[in-house]
This record gives structure tokens, C-alpha cells and sequence, in this order.
């Protein structure tokens, strides 16, 4: 006999375990959100000299890519406060070099899109303190690679459709590792740095 009992089973079987299934990716795609992750792509310096009468201020030329990805295959994500970015020496204190704005309150991150953001930016940081400026005087010294730079990314995120009240901080530190401009080097900054 080609039906009966046992294949009716089996058939409900197979259906129950394919509605869980299916039930369990809903949840996992609208009920786990995950937080946006922010990388720094194609970082170069353009420019990197102590400058002034004292040789205490810092004129440097930066350019970059910052690439915010949403991992939510299901939800997309909604800038509510900008996004920023600040350029600054992490050693010895952090001494802010220059601050941008990104990206406005409103803007929106795709479900398991990446939204990039390019800045590039030239300027003299007047009177450096004592302690970073010591120590970018022993990096550029010491070699081709400049570690004292880092990127702090800033702001907040809502995620819709389902998670309409509740936001989440975006906050993180990008250690930029970039190459001197001008020194004999066969080494490429062009590499994505993972921000924390």
C-alpha cells in the first residue's frame, strides 16, 4: 500500500518541522539584531611635518573611507543623533586634530547594506601638547609608520521595523596605522582597518 498511517505521520512530521523552522528564522532575522560595525578603509596621509616657530604644531593631510555595515539581514538601521568622526593623537591624552560630521539624524543603513562615508581633510593642529607631541616627534623619528593617529566614530541607531523604541550607541576607536608620506616604503595603506 502506497499510503496509510505511517505516511500521513511522516508527512505532519515534515510539515511541524518545516513551520519551525520557518518560525525560527523569522525570529532570528526581526528578533536578534545585531549593531552596526564600523571599519576604516583606504587610509593614506597625504602630509605629516611638525610645523610653526617652535616646530609645536602639526600640519598633516589625511584621507580615508569609513564604512559602516549593517549585518541585519531583515531590519534596517536609522541614524537618530549624526554620525561623527573625530582625528586624534591617542598618545599621552587624546589631543582632537579635527571633527566631521558623517552622517545627519534621519539617514538610514540598509538591511545587509554598507554605507561609506570618504573624508579627506588638510589642516595644522596648533600647539601640540607635550607628551603626544613627543611622542609623533619619536614615531617619525623612528621609521616609515606612524601608530599615534586614531579615528573615535560616534552616534546612534534605531532599528526598523520592529525594534521602533529601542537605539543603540555606535562608539568606537579605530587605530589608524598609516605609512610616513615620502618615505621609501613598498608597503600599501590601503588595507581595512577593523575598528573596536
Amino acid at each position: 500500500m502506497a499510503g496509510g498511517a505511517g505516511s500521513c505521520e511522516m508527512c505532519a512530521s515534515c510539515c511541524t518541522l518545516l513551520l519551525l523552522l520557518v518560525a525560527a528564522l523569522l525570529i532570528l532575522s526581526y528578533g536578534v539584531v545585531f549593531n552596526v560595525g564600523v571599519t576604516v578603509e583606504d587610509a593614506t596621509l597625504t602630509r605629516l611635518d611638525l610645523a610653526g616657530a617652535n616646530g609645536t604644531d602639526l600640519a598633516y593631510g589625511i584621507s580615508l573611507t569609513v564604512a559602516v555595515h549593517n549585518p541585519n539581514m531583515a531590519v534596517r538601521a536609522e541614524y537618530t543623533r549624526p554620525l561623527a568622526a573625530e582625528l586624534r593623537l591617542a598618545t599621552g591624552g587624546y589631543e582632537l586634530l579635527r571633527a566631521v560630521r558623517l552622517a545627519d539624524a534621519g539617514q538610514r543603513v540598509e538591511a545587509a547594506e554598507t554605507d561609506r562615508f570618504g573624508v579627506a581633510d588638510e589642516g595644522v593642529a596648533a600647539r601640540l601638547g607635550g607628551a603626544a607631541l613627543a611622542e609623533l616627534v619619536k614615531e617619525m623619528g623612528a621609521g616609515e609608520e606612524v601608530s599615534s593617529l586614531e579615528l573615535k566614530i560616534t552616534g546612534e541607531v534605531r532599528f526598523r521595523p520592529v525594534h521602533a523604541g529601542r537605539e543603540r550607541r555606535v562608539d568606537a576607536t579605530c587605530p589608524l596605522r598609516l605609512y610616513r608620506p615620502g618615505t621609501n616604503t613598498t608597503q600599501v595603506n590601503h588595507r581595512v582597518i577593523k575598528c573596536h
